[in-house]
């Protein structure tokens, strides 16, 4: 257990390049979030050296970006391309499998797949990737949390109406606000859909794939 880590991109698909490869992300072909973007074909990434090591491996959730996980090899696989959904998602089993429609919430499809699979007896060590969607944009909850925080008013911070007039440029022009008015209709709602998706995977994890609430 890792009880400190420190994240040098703070950007979803530099970050994980950074954890699979060992590497900086301006090395490893995935310096941002722009589509396109791929790890170097020629780059190990950590389950090659497990698999090399003696582990079966597993990989079951988002992926994301080329050259990454269904290129790579797996003695399990189960994921999805690019952001996919939330609701009744499309995912493959193995890397040459056909991506199929599966009924339920992703995060809670995913993590079956990955109980279910780490349960089976095996005689060499193992390693288990589980990457979640949540909380990447849209932010739809699981239907068992629909009502969830329906009571509680999110705070406007002072600035989130600000125009930014008299600010830099280079601030003004950057990507940095937070989503559009399509999946940000008001700071209120997508407080609570994004905290409404963590909690869906904290549930997801807690409960192994046995029983949700």
């Amino acid at each position: 257990r890792f009880t400190r880590a420190y994240v040098t991109n703070a950007l979803c698909a530099p970050s994980r390049a950074s954890l699979l490869t060992g590497l900086y992300s301006h090395s490893t072909g995935v310096p941002e979030n722009k589509p396109g973007m791929k790890i170097h074909a020629e780059i190990p990434i950590i389950s090659d050296y497990l698999r090399e090591a003696g582990y079966e491996v597993a990989f079951c959730g988002k992926s994301h970006m080329a050259n990454a996980l269904r290129e790579r090899k797996w003695d399990y696989y189960f994921g999805f391309k690019d952001q996919g959904n939330y609701l009744k998602p499309v995912v493959a089993e193995g890397v040459d499998g056909k991506d199929e429609l599966r009924e339920g919430w992703m995060d809670d499809v995913v993590t079956d797949k990955a109980v279910e699979w780490i349960r089976k007896k095996r005689e060499k060590p193992f390693c288990l990737f589980l990457f979640f969607k949540a909380p990447h944009r849209s932010w739809s909850r699981a239907p068992r949390h629909a009502d969830l925080y329906k009571d509680i008013t999110i705070p406007k911070p002072a600035l989130w109406d600000d125009p930014g007039e008299g600010k830099p440029r280079a601030f003004l022009d950057a990507d940095n606000k937070i989503g559009s008015a399509k999946d940000v209709p008001t700071l209120d709602k997508m407080v609570k859909d994004y905290y409404a998706t963590l909690v869906g995977v904290d549930r997801s994890s807690e409960l192994f794939g046995t029983h949700r609430e």
